[in-house]
C-alpha cells in the first residue's frame, strides 16, 4: 500500500485507528482533536518512514509507545495530551518536544538518543525520574523543567555536566529545589536562568561563572535569604517579591561590561533588605550607571543606529540616595528639580521616590513615571526617559540613566497614564539628580579596572569632546597607579577624594579670581611648575610619603611631570583627581 498521509483530525468519537501496518510508506499522520482517540499501535512506528505525527488534543490517549529507534520522525506534538502516561519514543531527527501539560510520569531514558532535540518542554509533569541520560542531549539549547517536583539538587547535578550547548533554563515554582548545585558554572552556553517562585535559599558562588549570562530571574523566591555575586554580563536581574530576603553581595560586576547594553534591576518588594546591602546595591548600580554613561561616549553611529547603554533600577526606600545633591522634596503627581549649569558632563542619573496612592486598581499596570529635561532658556523640553511602574504596593526608589550630553537645569518628573495625563494613582515624594562629570573617569576606571585599551580610547574621547588633557592624565594613571580590589578600600579612598573635592569646589571662585594674579607670578619664576609647587629645588620632603592624592588643574601645574618627580621617590600610590575650572 503507497498510502504516505493519513489525516483524520477532529474526529472526536474515533477510539482506535485502523489497521496502518501495511502503510510501508506512511509518513504523515494528523490525529489532532482526536478526543477518544486511546491508543496509537507501536505498529505505526515498525516502517520507520513517518516524518509528522500530530496528537495535540488526544486528551485521552494513554500510550504511545515505539519499540524501536527511530530514524526518520522529526515532528511531534502531544500537548494537552491530559490523561498521556507512558511515553517511549525517540528519534535522530527530533528537534523540538513539547511534553507540557500531560500525564507523563516516566520518562524513558531513550530520551538521550535524541542527538540533535535542541527544545524540550517537561513543565508541570509529574514524573517519578529525571533520567540522567538527558545528560547526553549535547545539542540541547531550551529546556523548560518548571513546576516539576522531581526536580532537586541531586538531579540536576547529574544532568548539568553534559549540557554544554543550555542557553535557556526554567526551573520556576520547582517546590523540591531548595539549591542549585555547585557544578552549574558546566553550562557554560547559559543565556537565561529563570527560578521564579521556586525555594531557593540561595544560589552557590559559581553562579558568578557563567560568563555567558544575561538573564537571572528570581521573582517570588519567598525563601531566598541571600544572593551571592552575580555575573558581569547580566543585562536583566530581577529580584521581587523575594520576602525573606535580607543581604546582597556587591553588584560591581555589572559595572565593567557596559558598551552597548541595557540593564534593568529590579528588587520590588523584598522589603526585608538589610540596610548594608541596600547601601551597597545603591552604590554598585550608580557605579554601573557611571560606567554605562562613560562607555557611551564611544558608542559610533551605523547604518542600523546607535546601541547606547541604559540602565533601570528599583528597590525599596523612602529616600532618593545621598549621592544625589540636588534634590526637591515633594507629594504630588509632578515634581521639578532645578540645578546649576553644569559643565563638562556626561549625563545624568535620575532618582525618584514613588509610592502607591488611590486608584491604583482603576489605572492597573497602565501607569508610568517620566522624566522630561529642558533649559530654561529654550522652554519646553524632551523626554529622557520613562519607566512602566508595576506592582508596587510600598514605597520604592527607582534610579535610571538614559542618554542625556545636552546642557538642561530643569528636570521635570511626573507620574502619568500611558496618553500622557497626570494621574493621582501613584504620588512623587521626592526627586534627585545626579551629573556625572568627566572629572570622575580616572577613579571609576581604577575602581572597576576598566580594560587599559578602552580606557584610553575613551580618555581620548573626553579630551576630544571636553578640550581637556584628560587622556594624558589617565594614561599615567592607568601606569602608574595601583588598583583596588577591595570594596573597603575603594570606598574609604573614595570618600577621601569626595571631600577633598568639595572642599575645592567651595574655594572654586577664589582660584578664578586669583587665576590672573598667578599668571603673572609664574612669569616672573624661573623655576618649573611642579618646583614651585613644592616649594624649593634643593629639599624635597618626599622621602617618607607612601600615599598621594593630587588634585590639579592643567592650567597652572604640568601634572605628569610633577607626578614622574614624585615616583622618583619611590611613593607607591598615586592618586590623580582633576578639577576643571
Amino acid at each position: 500500500m503507497h498510502l504516505e498521509k493519513v489525516d483524520l483530525r477532529e474526529s472526536k468519537q474515533l477510539m482506535m485507528l485502523p489497521d496502518l501496518s501495511g502503510a510501508e510508506k506512511l509518513k504523515w499522520l494528523y490525529l489532532s482533536g482526536c478526543e477518544s482517540l486511546r491508543e496509537v499501535q507501536p505498529s505505526v512506528f515498525s516502517k520507520d518512514t513517518l516524518v509528522t505525527l500530530l496528537l495535540d488534543g488526544c486528551k485521552k490517549l494513554e500510550i504511545l509507545v515505539s519499540e524501536n529507534h527511530l530514524t526518520s520522525l522529526q515532528n511531534i506534538n502531544i500537548s494537552s495530551c491530559s490523561s498521556l502516561r507512558e511515553f517511549s519514543l525517540s528519534s535522530d531527527l527530533i528537534e523540538e518536544l513539547d511534553l507540557s501539560n500531560t500525564g507523563i510520569e516516566i520518562l524513558h531514558p531513550s530520551i538521550g538518543r535524541m542527538s540533535k532535540l535542541w527544545k524540550l518542554d517537561l513543565q508541570g509533569l509529574r514524573l517519578k525520574n529525571l533520567p540522567k541520560e538527558m545528560s547526553c542531549m549535547r545539542s540541547l539549547t531550551e529546556l523548560d523543567l518548571s513546576n516539576c517536583n522531581v526536580v532537586t539538587k541531586s538531579k540536576l547535578e547529574a544532568i548539568f555536566g553534559g549540557l554544554e550547548s543550555l542557553k535557556i533554563l526554567y526551573l520556576k515554582d520547582c517546590g523540591n529545589l531548595l539549591e542549585l548545585p555547585v557544578n552549574v558554572d558546566f553550562l557554560s552556553s547559559l543565556y537565561e536562568l529563570r527560578l521564579d517562585g521556586s525555594n531557593v535559599k540561595m544560589l552557590p558562588s559559581s553562579v558568578k561563572n557563567l560568563s555567558s549570562l544575561q538573564i537571572l530571574s528570581l521573582d517570588n523566591c519567598k525563601k531566598l535569604g541571600c544572593l551571592s555575586e552575580v555575573p558581569p554580563l547580566i543585562e536583566e536581574l530581577h529580584v521581587s517579591n523575594c520576602t525573606s530576603l535580607v543581604k546582597v553581595s556587591s553588584l560591581k560586576a555589572l559595572s565593567k561590561c557596559m558598551k552597548g547594553v541595557k540593564k534593568d534591576i529590579s528588587f520590588k518588594n523584598s522589603i526585608k533588605l538589610d540596610a548594608p546591602s541596600l547601601n551597597r546595591i545603591t552604590e554598585d548600580v550608580i557605579l554601573t550607571m557611571k560606567s554605562a554613561a562613560f562607555h557611551n561616549t564611544i558608542t559610533v553611529s551605523s547604518g542600523y543606529g546607535c546601541s547606547y547603554s541604559r540602565v533601570h533600577v528599583w528597590l525599596p526606600g523612602c529616600t532618593v540616595p545621598n549621592q544625589f545633591k540636588f534634590r526637591t522634596i515633594g507629594s504630588s503627581s509632578s515634581i521639578t528639580v532645578e540645578l546649576p549649569q553644569v559643565s563638562k558632563h556626561v549625563g545624568f542619573i535620575f532618582s525618584a521616590v514613588v509610592s502607591p496612592s488611590f486608584g491604583m486598581a482603576e489605572h492597573g499596570n497602565k501607569v508610568r513615571i517620566n522624566v522630561r529635561c529642558h533649559n530654561s532658556a529654550y522652554g519646553h523640553g524632551d523626554l529622557v526617559c520613562w519607566h512602566y511602574i508595576k506592582d508596587v504596593s510600598l514605597d520604592h526608589v527607582i534610579m535610571c540613566y538614559d542618554l542625556a550630553y545636552y546642557s538642561m537645569n530643569v528636570v521635570e518628573f511626573s507620574v502619568t497614564s500611558f496618553s500622557g495625563d497626570l494621574i493621582g494613582s501613584y504620588i512623587l515624594k521626592e526627586c534627585g539628580v545626579y551629573p556625572i562629570h568627566c572629572s570622575e573617569f580616572p577613579r571609576l576606571a581604577a575602581t572597576i579596572n576598566l580594560d587599559k585599551d578602552l580606557e584610553r580610547e575613551i580618555a581620548l574621547k573626553l579630551s576630544r569632546m571636553f578640550g581637556s588633557d584628560l587622556n594624558e592624565s589617565t594614561q599615567f594613571e592607568s601606569d602608574s597607579i595601583e588598583r583596588y580590589d577591595d570594596d573597603d578600600d575603594e570606598r574609604e579612598l573614595g570618600n577621601e577624594i569626595d571631600e577633598s573635592v568639595e572642599r575645592c569646589d567651595e574655594k572654586e571662585s577664589t582660584y578664578i579670581q586669583k587665576n590672573q594674579q598667578d599668571s603673572d607670578s609664574n612669569e616672573r619664576c624661573s623655576c618649573s611648575s611642579n618646583e614651585c609647587l613644592m616649594g624649593m629645588k634643593t629639599f624635597h620632603p618626599l622621602s617618607q610619603i607612601s600615599h598621594v592624592i593630587i588634585f590639579y588643574c592643567p592650567s597652572y601645574v604640568n601634572v605628569i611631570k610633577l607626578s614622574r618627580d614624585f615616583l622618583n621617590f619611590k611613593i607607591s600610590n598615586i592618586i590623580i583627581h582633576s578639577i576643571y575650572l
